[in-house]
């Protein structure tokens, strides 16, 4: 980002090309891992895309929560879409209370259960 700097690329594209490389990355995975992230390992991801905001490689500064929620929202919507590959994981469809969505809500006790995608997006607008 640095060298295309330097070479003359101008700003506009200079955001451009961060946005295409580096937070597409971040934001690739982030549905999978994101709900496992601990307050350090967030922090660590922030202060390298404010190092990147400083570097004007990016024309905002970005948190990580931000990027995940925005995700798990798109990624959610869609799930709920019948022909989505994943659309099969989705619990199965209740009409008894009214939410945001019609499924069923699961239940455990494990806690690498809780945090995975699937719970946290049907959760998260309970």
């Amino acid at each position: 980002m640095k060298r295309l700097r330097d070479q003359g690329l101008s700003v506009k594209y200079i955001h451009t090309v961060f946005q295409a490389i580096t937070v597409s990355r971040i934001l690739y995975a982030v549905p999978a891992w994101g709900c496992f992230l601990s307050k350090e390992l967030s922090g660590r991801i922030d202060t390298f895309l404010k190092r990147c905001y400083r570097y004007r490689f990016a024309s905002e500064i970005e948190h990580v929560d931000v990027l995940f929620d925005r995700a798990c929202v798109d990624l959610s919507h869609k799930i709920r879409c019948s022909e989505h590959c994943l659309h099969d994981i989705l619990p199965l469809v209740i009409n008894q209370r009214h939410r945001p969505h019609s499924y069923v809500l699961p239940q455990s006790n494990s806690n690498l259960y809780k945090k995975s995608f699937v719970n946290y997006c049907l959760f998260k607008d309970v």
